[in-house]
């Protein structure tokens, strides 16, 4: 079987492809950046490292890359693969949509088609793959519509690993990736068209349901609270930041704010959740993971938005009676974050001392003066002036 990855990342690379190689006779890698296509096609093979279990690491081979840039010419690696990825990030679906739609009716001209396809989105997103399909669907015509939706399945997975960047001293433009050592990929087997392919680790859930708000509002959430109160007290590394006995304590009532509104807004199973959001802790606090908060923190504008998630969890805990305190202090952190290497930061940072911050809750985390929430971050960031979290001057 011939697979497809669009997005040649450290996702891509270091988990989809690890995961399906062994199932594929061919992996093509499609991508925007030239230098990565180049380096694909010019290597053979190369590792994912799996930290802290190194015997559990595996090479990939029999790969290559292409130009993600023409849609006639993509159309001729799609007509022979069932199984296409996408890990290019949430914010690019809308691009990836309409090259998808661009490309799949250069198929349907050259009358190529297999009996069915399937798109797999691998995105840390809300929704991703309903917007990838009616980002396809919008730029497809109606009578390709309708070959489309009886062609192409578009599901979703749940990425519950982690890439980092390599050690020091390691060549930083290696294709080697260094990831930790989670292994299951959920996939909603629902939305997937004919028999589903037998692969190691890879579980097609029928009842998929919430699962994705589940790992948002889970893994996300208590991410975010990691990365915004670990950067305002000075830290470099998530699983440092993590281990502080100051953040420990937010961070562990955030879980416990989290999981009892997952209960009642996803009714999902109260010991499951709390499981999960157990192995959430250990990611974010293992040792072995030199990953830096920056990465997780960045493009607060984007992280403080209605739907996303701090401002979403918090919201969702008070419709059901849960005061989120806890949840508040990492979006005050998050208001806050004043990294000087991301220009979302720096506009974010901009807005607060020339507009204030009800400016940003009003306008960016579209809160209402009204809402208890509003006034419980307004409350939260006195307190951590008076604590010492934020300096007065800010």
């Amino acid at each position: 079987m011939k697979i497809i990855v669009i997005g040649a990342g450290r996702i891509g690379r270091g988990f989809i492809a690890q995961l399906f190689h062994p199932i594929s006779n061919e992996i093509v890698f499609a991508e925007k950046n030239i230098e990565l296509v180049e380096k694909l096609n010019q290597e053979e093979s190369y590792t994912v490292h799996v930290m802290g279990a190194e015997e559990k690491s595996s090479r990939v081979k029999n790969f290559r890359g292409v130009n993600l840039e023409d849609p006639q010419s993509f159309a001729k690696e799609w007509c022979d693969s069932p199984l296409l990825f996408t890990s290019v990030g949430g914010k690019n679906l809308q691009e990836i949509g309409k090259f998808l739609a661009q490309s799949f009716e250069w198929l349907i001209i050259e009358k190529q088609l297999l009996p069915a396809y399937n798109l797999i989105t691998c995105e840390n997103w809300k929704k991703p793959g309903e917007e990838l399909k009616e980002n396809i669907i919008k730029n497809l015509s109606r009578e390709n519509e309708e070959i489309f939706k009886e062609k192409v399945g578009v599901t979703e997975a749940v990425i519950l690993r982690t890439a980092v960047n390599p050690p020091k001293g390691i060549d930083p433009y290696t294709l080697d990736v260094w990831v930790q050592n989670f292994w299951d990929l959920p996939i909603d087997r629902t939305r997937f068209l004919g028999e589903v392919p037998k692969v190691e680790h890879v579980k097609f859930i029928d009842h998929f349901g919430k699962f994705l708000d589940q790992k948002i509002y889970t893994n996300n959430t208590s991410n975010a609270t990691i990365a915004y109160l670990g950067h305002m007290k000075g830290y470099t590394y998530t699983a440092d930041a993590a281990r502080d006995p100051e953040i420990e304590e937010v961070l562990d009532n955030v879980y416990k704010e989290v999981n009892e509104m997952l209960v009642k807004e996803l009714e999902v199973d109260k010991k499951l959740q709390e499981d999960f959001a157990v192995k959430a802790k250990m990611k974010y606090s293992d040792p072995i993971l030199v990953d830096p908060l920056t990465r997780h923190a960045a493009d607060p504008l984007r992280k403080l938005g209605p739907n996303d998630r701090l401002i979403a969890p918090a919201r969702l805990c008070i419709k059901h009676g849960i005061k989120p305190v806890a949840i508040t202090k990492a979006i005050a952190a998050a208001i806050y974050f004043s990294e000087q290497s991301d220009n979302y930061a720096i506009e974010l940072q901009e807005m607060r001392k020339e507009k204030g911050v009800p400016y940003i809750l009003q306008n960016v985390c579209c809160l209402s003066v009204d809402e208890p929430l509003y006034k419980m971050v307004i409350e939260t960031i006195k307190d951590l002036k008076k604590e010492g979290w934020i300096p007065n001057e800010q």
